[in-house]
């Protein structure tokens, strides 16, 4: 399979990853794989957390633009100055479960095509103090079974 098929298909020479505490780890790891085979793949990564950023010295430096808020504000600004510039790259999300619903509800509203979102939520990162742009419309306390 080749990268640009594994990397989002007829979106393949752009990536943005946006991240949110522990899902940076897959979005690392695809940052090394990129560069381990010297991929002409430009990559925007955006990691918000509000405790830190695991790997951020190592992923600034694999990615082409990387930025690192700390607020929901500040993300969703850089999402949207990013989507503007890069509407047609594939987009990757990974995060707790109200991180994923509010990144994947943006992209949508900002009229990025279902096709060229990928997305990966971590249903056991329950972190009562995610940042979330929507917060208000994504509450996974509604959404949890009760047994």
């Amino acid at each position: 399979m080749s990268a640009r098929r594994t990397l989002g298909g007829k979106h393949g020479t752009r990536v943005v990853f946006l991240t949110q505490g522990i899902g940076i780890t897959p979005h690392r790891s695809i940052l090394r794989y990129i560069a381990h085979g010297e991929l002409p793949v430009h990559t925007t990564l955006i990691h918000v957390g509000r405790s830190g950023h695991p790997f951020r010295e190592e992923t600034r430096t694999l990615a082409t633009e990387a930025y690192f808020p700390e607020g929901s504000g500040e993300f969703k600004r850089r999402v949207l100055e990013v989507a503007g510039r890069q509407p047609d790259a594939a987009y990757y999300v990974a995060g707790g479960l109200r991180f994923h619903a509010s990144t994947l509800h943006l992209l949508r509203q900002l009229g990025i095509k279902s096709s060229a979102i990928h997305h990966d939520r971590l249903p056991n990162y329950m972190n009562k103090s995610v940042i979330t742009p929507y917060h208000d419309l994504t509450d996974w306390r509604r959404k949890r079974v009760v047994r």
